[in-house]
């Protein structure tokens, strides 16, 4: 039921979209072009689960569904050169991603986890409710940040309204909500 109300609360708050970030962080960033559309960097058989535009990168969690199993991978870069993949292999790779969320006044936080080496990758949405003198408003941030040994590395902001879609909260497990890793949105 938990998980039920999560899922409609998600698919209430926030719209399909995909990110990605460099495994070294920042570095990657300073080249090529963002024309990634709709499914960003997702093939034509693969969905988009979070599609994150930066200035220049497209960053993009695509789920496939292929003869009873499902498999995602997280793609980074433009459409004309990926230039990080993960996982390698097919195999396992709903394992390797974690979910977790947590609730915020008039909406909540929701964050997809992966390890690399040393390097802890995060994809996120948050929907909070603000206010100001015309009245109440929600407000949706959107991004990517990796930790390496608990200090952050990259963190990058979506331009466009990325959001972490129901399939996620479908098919991923959950981890515990991090509360202390310091990052400010």
């Amino acid at each position: 039921m938990r998980r039920l109300l999560k899922i409609s609360i998600t698919i209430l708050l926030t719209s399909t979209s995909t990110v990605a970030c460099s495994q070294e962080g920042s570095t990657l960033l300073n080249s090529g072009t963002n024309t990634a559309q709709g499914n960003g960097l997702c093939n034509s058989n693969e969905e988009s689960i979070f599609t994150c535009l930066t200035e220049k990168k497209t960053a993009s969690l695509c789920l496939r569904r292929h003869e009873g199993n499902i498999h995602i991978k997280y793609k980074y870069g433009t459409n004309r050169k990926i230039e990080l993949s993960y996982p390698e292999n097919e195999e396992g790779s709903t394992e390797k991603f974690k979910l977790s969320t947590t609730p915020y006044p008039g909406g909540g936080e929701n964050r997809i986890r992966f390890t690399i080496g040393k390097h802890d990758y995060y994809l996120y949405d948050i929907t909070k409710t603000e206010s100001d003198e015309s009245g109440q408003y929600p407000e949706f941030k959107s991004g990517l940040f990796v930790l390496k040994h608990n200090a952050k590395v990259f963190s990058q902001s979506c331009r466009n309204d990325a959001s972490i879609t129901a399939p996620a909260f479908e098919i991923l497990k959950e981890e515990e909500f991090k509360h202390d890793l310091g990052i400010n949105h």
